[in-house]
């Protein structure tokens, strides 16, 4: 997925468009992407105030931590 097609997803739930299912087929696409399984929280629960390209640098920052 390139990063065009990762921001018109983000944007795009964002604006609430699409219905469940499509929805959550985006964001498994997203979660695949970017590696980062929490994508949904940024979207949805981080700073009202990101954009979608701050997004998508936040959620291919992730990087799980080992114990």
């Amino acid at each position: 997925m390139t990063d065009e097609q990762a921001l018109k997803l983000i944007a795009r739930l964002k604006l609430g468009e699409g219905n469940d299912e499509e929805a959550g087929q985006w964001m498994q696409q997203l979660e695949r992407a970017t590696g980062c399984p929490h994508v949904s929280d940024l979207i949805f629960y981080g700073d009202s105030n990101d954009t979608p390209e701050i997004i998508l640098q936040k959620a291919r920052r992730y990087r799980p931590f080992q114990l």
